[in-house]
């Protein structure tokens, strides 16, 4: 399930959840998380190229502090004027064999400018960067945009929607209040 909030970018548009069932796992399910160096109530995925907050939530239990946790981290953004992705699903804990859901949330660069695929006359990229491309799975608007993609070319991609490292350090001190 993902979520791009205003000036998020969007595959399709803003505002709601969107679902969907990926034929394999994506990037953001698999990935192997580790508490931020900077905020140790927090998880990250290290090697992801955007900025983001992992959580994840492996009983009833602890629902509660789950949706606190992200809401915490929602408001912030909000209140820094930060748009942002939200990804959840239900991934395989391969340590102890049991399902978790894991909620990815990225602070990325806002987009003012209208969507570039779909125009009839050119499509400058063929996809948009929004929350299925930051979990790992790109919409793109044709077979030849999906040919002529390479890794470096979707790193890139993600990599210019980063925010920059003042505005992480705000978003970080917010949290630490």
């Amino acid at each position: 399930m993902g979520f791009n909030s205003l000036l998020a970018h969007a595959s399709v548009n803003h505002l709601h959840f969107h679902l969907w069932q990926a034929p394999e796992p994506l990037y953001a399910m698999v990935e192997d998380t580790r508490t931020k160096p900077n905020l140790p109530a927090y998880s990250e995925l290290p090697e992801h190229p955007v900025h983001n907050f992992t959580f994840e939530l492996s009983t009833v239990d602890g629902i509660g502090q789950f949706i606190d946790s992200i809401w915490r981290v929602i408001e912030a953004c909000h209140s820094g004027e930060i748009a942002h992705n939200l990804f959840l699903a239900r991934v395989l804990n391969h340590k102890s064999n049991h399902g978790l859901l894991r909620a990815v949330l990225w602070p990325r660069r806002s987009v003012y400018t209208p969507k570039t695929v779909g125009s009839e006359d050119k499509i400058e990229t063929g996809y948009n960067v929004a929350v299925a491309e930051l979990a790992g799975m790109f919409v793109v608007a044709s077979h030849e945009v999906a040919a002529g993609m390479c890794q470096a070319t979707v790193l890139r991609a993600l990599t210019a929607e980063r925010v920059s490292e003042e505005v992480i350090k705000s978003l970080e001190a917010k949290l630490l209040d």
